[in-house]
């Protein structure tokens, strides 16, 4: 049976359990969008059927996929799942890299914020995350949910609940998770015309620095000469 909405996320977040996100933002050098998320619960039970679930990476761009298919579509992404005990606790690790240009239709961002946007606004030269509201009916028995960005890019603003260096972090919980909303701008990278026309400018002040370097050790060797 076909579904739009991927069963096995919304398992994992209705358990009495909670969610870790991270992600790590690079639009300067590599143009990566690297995303893992870590679930964890004290009940196995609730879980175990996740396990050996295949997790397509874009499962909300189309109404094309079975949660349940034993095999993966040939032409889909899929998630790295990972599972593990920790004492008494279970966790359930997911992890993909994205390109920049495709994390638009990231299954885990979309998992919970099904109204994220990340909108470029070419004049301006920067992009910007939004995730809309936090859809916290559909999650019944989520105790907690932290979100973690890392930007190696420059940020012009943001709603972060606690910034340290560059990683950015919002915690949420049933008291908040009602006006739970994430949001944050960045500068992209440089355009070529920009970085031509910074080069250019170098360029220009270091050689006038150098002629009029030319011209005053002219002048004052002249100036030695004509005292002699």
């Amino acid at each position: 049976m076909k579904r739009i909405i991927l069963c096995v996320f919304l398992l994992l977040l209705t358990t009495g359990c909670t969610a870790e996100y991270n992600l790590t933002i690079d639009d300067l050098e590599n143009f990566t969008y690297e995303e893992t998320g870590y679930i964890k619960t004290s009940n196995l039970e609730e879980i175990s059927t996740i396990y050996n679930s295949e997790w397509p990476t874009t499962a909300y761009k189309d109404a094309d996929y079975d949660s349940e298919a034993p095999t993966r579509f040939p032409d889909e992404e899929y998630y790295e799942v990972e599972s593990s005990k920790i004492g008494e606790i279970y966790q359930v690790k997911y992890h993909y890299t994205f390109p920049s240009e495709r994390f638009d239709d990231s299954t885990g961002v979309h998992t919970g914020f099904y109204d994220f946007k990340k909108t470029v606004d070419e004049e301006a030269n920067t992009t910007t995350l939004d995730t809309g509201k936090f859809y916290y009916e559909k999650f019944p028995d989520l105790e907690k949910l932290t979100v973690n960005l890392t930007v190696n890019n420059s940020v012009v603003s943001h709603n972060a609940d606690e910034v340290n260096g560059n990683v950015y972090t919002w915690v949420f919980t049933p008291e908040n998770f009602s006006t739970a909303r994430l949001t944050l701008t960045y500068q992209n990278k440089e355009t070529n015309e920009e970085e031509d026309q910074t080069r250019f400018l170098i360029g220009t002040i270091l050689f006038l620095g150098f002629m009029i370097f030319i011209l005053v050790a002219s002048f004052l060797n002249k100036k030695k000469k004509s005292q002699k």
